[in-house]
């Protein structure tokens, strides 16, 4: 089952960033990189570009590992907002 997880950035500026993302992002992207990877958005408010810079990084991972030519990259996407 998933499991949440909340933390807490001073670079947020008292904002949040809520991620929802399948497993073809945290399978091979942990917390602190998903997070670090969408703050320089935060100032214009950009979720749409950082959630594409969470699916790049994801599929650059994916395309390095064994099976990948073959077509095994699981499916990454990502949503990403901030409020």
């Amino acid at each position: 089952t998933a499991e949440p997880e909340f933390a807490s950035d001073a670079a947020l500026k008292g904002g949040h960033v809520l991620i929802v993302a399948s497993d073809g992002v945290w399978d091979v992207l942990d917390d602190n990189t998903a997070l670090t990877s969408t703050l320089e958005f935060v100032g214009e408010q950009d979720a749409e570009t950082a959630a594409g810079v969470l699916v790049d990084a994801s599929r650059i991972v994916w395309e390095s590992r064994p099976g990948a030519a073959e077509g095994r990259i699981d499916d990454i996407t990502a949503l990403v907002v901030f409020f």
